[in-house]
């Protein structure tokens, strides 16, 4: 689905997996389930972007001052809004995935240094047209993709629903 490749399996032992089961019985077909939980997941993810925080509430490390004083747009991460704007989800019987599509989503994720392939260095342009010329640049990592707390809450909760609805019909 993405560029950025995260597994989140849930424990066996755990209490949501042992819902989904009983729903996996009792409805033939969960992709619709699958789906809110997706677009939950995309909405919490999406909100660590304002908040500018990892799954665990960690806040993200603050731009470089030459960075800063050159960017365009709100907050970390979202100069063009478009790795906000491509978190998305992809649901099936018994899976969901949530994350973005932009090729660059990973660097963001995990970090890492950027070095230029055919020339010599990096060139960025910035305000009043003048380009900051560096050899590498290194992306500190600032994840936005995870399950927390509240993310296993929510998918919990609407699998409880949609079992209660199915158990009611």
């Amino acid at each position: 689905m993405s560029a950025v490749e995260l597994t989140y399996k849930i424990d066996g032992t755990d209490a949501i997996v042992a819902k989904f089961g009983q729903l996996q019985r009792a409805l033939a077909d969960t992709t619709p389930i699958m789906g809110a939980i997706g677009l939950g997941l995309v909405r919490n993810t999406k909100d660590r972007f304002s908040s500018q925080t990892d799954p665990n509430g960690g806040a993200w490390k603050a731009l470089t001052p030459d960075y800063a004083a050159m960017k365009k747009g709100p907050g970390i991460l979202r100069e063009s809004r478009t790795l906000f704007n491509t978190i998305t989800y992809k649901a099936s019987r018994d899976s969901v995935e949530v994350g973005p599509n932009t090729i660059y989503a990973a660097i963001h994720q995990f970090g890492g240094t950027i070095k230029p392939k055919q020339a010599k260095a990096l060139a960025f342009p910035s305000q009043g047209g003048i380009s900051i010329v560096r050899k590498a640049v290194t992306i500190p990592a600032r994840p936005y993709l995870g399950i927390n707390d509240a993310d296993r809450e929510l998918i919990l909760d609407v699998v409880e629903t949609a079992l209660g609805q199915a158990i009611a019909s």
